[in-house]
Formats: structure tokens, sequence, C-alpha cells
């Protein structure tokens, strides 16, 4: 299906962006990757893929706001976080400055795969490909095959948005959020290492890194009350909330760890994606959730014959 996209101005992308850290390696003239980290990540985790691919491709790994203090921007950020349409403004901008003529394949995982969603969503006509890692496409209504995965996002993620919160109160709110933080991301790190399985460094993820689930859920609840019984009118806060029904229409590969006791996406639309004809494809992997960290080589791989089999 070919659809006619809006083409945004530079300095219209230009005048909504917060400047956002790169790491650019590879061919200066090549297709550009560009890669977008998830929760409670940074540019570095795609190491293992921007070292594989600067071979034939411009690698763009990106850091969003607040998530990397070595970033040369971290300083000019605000303390709350970014909505997701910010988000969205602020990639774009990216991506314009790294590819100007020409749209990129994004490569994205975890919360960058709904930072991804979002952009692709607002600025069709700069995302020629996706690569999903193990987050799906999902409305925001959600999903019955979601269920147990809605209902441990409720107890996890709502822990997470408290810990936000906390670290607003002066003096104390800080060390407080953080004691929780450490506590509470102990116990993932433990069961990921009894499976052989990646976890980030827990002392370096601070209650900053956050705002996304806090955002999610405001925006949900007022999704809901826009477009549910109340239906009091509030502004958009996400193309992805206002575009909610439509999943993306570019070639998507979904790369998934198939070693989870939840899975964050849905098997129909895993399905799905195999029947469409434009190359799209659901490919699980024997991993966890970091799935390119847990197995690069087959992550690369696997990457490396889709993006082919896209040039043919």
């Amino acid at each position: 299906k070919v659809l006619a996209h809006k083409h945004h101005s530079i300095a219209d992308i230009m005048s909504k962006a917060v400047e956002l850290d790169l790491v650019i390696t590879g061919k200066e003239n090549a297709p550009v990757l560009f890669f977008i980290h998830g929760w409670p990540d940074s540019s570095k985790m795609w190491e293992a893929q921007t070292q594989h691919f600067e071979r034939t491709h411009r690698c763009v790994a990106v850091s969003m706001p607040l998530y990397d203090v070595d970033a040369s921007a971290f300083g000019s950020y605000s303390s709350f976080g970014y909505n997701f349409d910010a988000c969205a403004d602020s990639l774009a901008a990216a991506i314009k400055k790294v590819s100007p003529n020409a749209p990129v394949t994004v490569v994205m995982h975890d919360f960058g795969s709904y930072w991804g969603f979002n952009l692709q969503s607002k600025y069709p006509e700069l995302v020629s490909n996706i690569i999903n890692f193990d987050i799906g496409f999902f409305h925001l209504e959600g999903s019955g095959s979601l269920g147990p995965a809605l209902k441990f996002g409720l107890a996890y993620q709502y822990v997470f948005i408290l810990v936000w919160l906390l670290q607003f109160i002066p003096v104390v709110g800080t060390a407080i959020a953080l004691w929780i933080n450490s506590r509470f991301l102990s116990i993932g790190a433990k069961a990921a290492k009894k499976h052989g399985q990646y976890f980030p460094n827990v002392s370096e993820i601070h209650p900053r890194m956050n705002y996304p689930y806090f955002y999610l859920h405001t925006n949900f609840w007022l999704n809901l009350l826009s477009f549910g019984m109340i239906r009091m009118p509030v502004p958009e806060l996400s193309s992805l909330a206002k575009n909610r029904n439509e999943a993306p229409h570019c070639p998507i590969l979904f790369l998934y760890g198939a070693k989870k006791k939840l899975m964050f996406h849905d098997p129909k639309w895993a399905e799905a994606l195999n029947k469409r004809d434009d190359g799209s494809k659901s490919i699980p992997i024997e991993s966890g959730h970091w799935v390119m960290i847990d197995e690069p080589q087959a992550s690369n791989r696997h990457m490396e014959e889709w993006l082919q089999a896209q040039t043919n």
C-alpha cells in the first residue's frame, strides 16, 4: 500500500526539537541505520551492531534525553524529560541532520520502539524500514493476548513512575528514589543472571530515566478520558495515540526474545507481519529481552539478510 506522506520542512522540525547526542560511524554516503535505545540504556548498547554494519552502512546511534550523562547536551535537558511528540520531533531533527535527502532504517528496542513507532507515525517520510527488537506495535487500548504483560506492567511501571515522582521532593527525594530504584531493579538483575541473560548495571540506572513511563500512562489515562465514557477534551499528546489503530505501513523486521516468561507483543501482529507482501518478517531468537546483546551474531545475521533482501 503506497501512501502519500506530508513532507515537513527542516525549519519546522528544528523549531520543535531538542539536541540529541549522536554517535556516528561507518561509510559517509551509505544508507543510514538509525539506532534508538530503550529504557534504561544509551547509544552504547548497540556497539555489536554498529561495529558490524559500519562496513556497509552509515550507523547513527542516538542517546535519548537524560539517559547518558556523558552526552554533550545532557545539561540542557528538562529534568521532567519529554513527552512522546517532543521526542519524535527531536528524533526527526536528528535524522534530517544525518540524512537530509533520504529516509533511514530505524533500529529500535524497548521504549525505543515506542519512540520509533511514534516517529514513524508523525514523520513517515523519514522512515523507509523498521527493525524492531522485542517490543511489538500495540494499540493503546491494549489487547487480550497481551493481558499478562499489561498486568505485569501495571505492577512494575507504576513503581517506576512513583520513583520518578519522588526525585522531585526537595532534599531527600532523590536519595529515597535511588534506594527504591536500586532495590527493585536488583530483583530483575538476579533473575536475568540466573538465566544467563543480560541486564544493565543497576548502579547506572537513575530515576530520571523513568519519564517515559510517566508520560505513557499519563497519555493513556488522558486519552481514555478523551475517547472513553467521559469524553472530556484533552490536547493531542501523542501522534501514536491519534493514529493508534494504524500499524506502520513500511516494511518491518521484528526480532524478539523467545526465552522470556512474558512476551511484549501481540502474537497475531507478529503472524500478520509474515503474511505481508512488503518483505516484513517476525523472527524469534533464543534470548532474553536484550536480544541484540544476548545474541549479537544471530541478531546481526538476521538484520543483514533482511536488509539485503529489501534492496533487491
